[in-house]
């Protein structure tokens, strides 16, 4: 059974209101909130109006359209597209995102996918847990690992 633990770059994530309202600049909260207003006008108005058939979907469609922005799709501020900056040395082991990999751990494999454009960190047994992250930074990660953990068995693929 694999464990599903893999780093990639420019993964999004939908937030929640509050957050996504929290996340928003005050020129933006400003516009959005006049664009609700000027919706909600729009629904009084055709309220006034003979057909009244399409009111209720005007108004919900507004409310929804709105919602949807402030929760838009977008990149949390505490995730990194950078291995080297998740990479860390806390008492001789390693840690990466936050995970400190057990005492055990003594090797891994560093590779890279040109055709895919991405490079991975993987630990080195069947199935291992996966990190990938951007092909550029291959040769950094490589010289970080070498520099801070010379006892580490790494495996270049």
């Amino acid at each position: 059974m694999k464990k599903s633990n893999i780093f990639r770059t420019n993964r999004n994530s939908r937030l929640t209101f509050r957050n996504g309202w929290r996340g928003l600049s005050k020129t933006k909260k400003a516009i959005s909130l006049l664009l609700l207003l000027l919706w909600i006008v729009i629904c009084v108005v055709a309220s006034l109006s003979d057909d009244r058939s399409y009111l209720l979907i005007l108004l919900i469609s507004g409310v929804s359209l709105f919602i949807s922005y402030v929760t838009q799709t977008v990149k949390p501020t505490e995730q990194n597209d950078s291995m080297l900056a998740v990479l860390a040395v806390k008492n001789g082991q390693l840690s990466i995102a936050g995970e400190t990999l057990p005492v055990n751990v003594t090797k891994l494999v560093l590779g890279k996918d040109p055709g895919r454009g991405i490079a991975f960190l993987q630990l080195a047994w069947n199935n291992g847990d996966e990190w990938q992250f951007a092909i550029d930074e291959y040769q950094a990660v490589a010289d970080y690992l070498a520099q801070n953990l010379p006892k580490l068995n790494v495996i270049y693929e």
